[in-house]
């Protein structure tokens, strides 16, 4: 207000509101915002789906590496950790009674007796012919893992079984009669426990049969059953020694 000369109060609300509008105006008019154009967005959003193209294969890929090698290390440990519960009440592994027969009956027993009663079922798994020692019978695990069992000779045991096979095969199939369908590099992983070593491990071909020192270019190199992209996979029983030996990864020369 302004008193001067005596007059009546003088009202500056429409100069102050003159003055505010101007400056609105000139933000929002004089001086916009900067901002996108619809083809700036679009070949942003090009760019990102071509970069997600181009990696996400191999964020996939490695995915699978980390599950894969997370349930190989699980099954081998719940194995490891049955066979030692069957020991605490049946003795060391060279005591147990494995028959004189590779019949599926035997094995069977063999099975039921000193193996099943250590592990967590949810169903057993019996194959339908009984011709020799890759007959096979098992059960599957509560994370639907298939272990299937068979009996094997030794070259220590001359014609008796003195050991038992164990594949673990991570499709839950109900037999492998055709080992054509079996992947050793990804799905199946043959393990053994015999008399004459005592523990489990991983079923390894490299100097000779049932090998229990090696290296690891005798894991991928061996020229039957190694772990490379040159061997069938039904072939490459190394490859779950491999992984072992690499300290539980899947490193780049691994046969993915």
């Amino acid at each position: 207000m302004d008193f001067r000369g005596g007059g009546a109060p003088k009202n500056n609300a429409p100069v102050r509101f003159l003055a505010l509008l101007s400056k609105v105006l000139s933000k929002q008019f004089l001086f916009p915002k900067a901002s996108f154009t619809l083809a700036e967005v679009l070949t942003t959003l090009g760019i990102i789906g071509i970069v997600a193209a181009m990696t996400m294969p191999a964020l996939i890929a490695k995915h699978k590496k980390v599950v894969l090698v997370t349930r190989l290390k699980k099954v081998y440990s719940v194995t490891s950790n049955a066979i030692m519960l069957s020991e605490a009440e049946n003795g060391f592994i060279k005591y147990w009674d494995f028959g004189t027969e590779y019949s599926r009956d035997n094995l069977k027993r063999v099975v039921d007796t000193y193996l099943k009663p250590y592990f967590k079922t949810i169903s057993t798994v019996e194959s339908k012919t009984d011709n020799g020692s890759y007959n096979t019978y098992g059960f599957t695990l509560s994370d639907g893992t298939t272990l299937l069992f068979s009996l094997d000779g030794s070259i220590n045991s001359g014609k008796s079984p003195a050991t038992i096979m164990i594949l673990a095969d991570f499709k839950g199939r109900k037999a492998s009669n055709n080992k054509k369908d079996l992947d050793y590099s990804r799905d199946n992983f043959e393990m053994e426990i015999s008399k004459y070593r005592g523990k489990l491990r991983f079923f390894t071909w490299a100097s000779q049969p049932y090998a229990s020192t090696y290296t690891r270019e005798e894991l991928i190199n061996h020229s039957k059953y190694g772990c490379n992209p040159s061997i069938p996979k039904y072939h490459r029983y190394n490859c779950g020694a491999l992984i072992q030996y690499d300290g539980w990864k899947i490193l780049e020369d691994y046969p993915w």
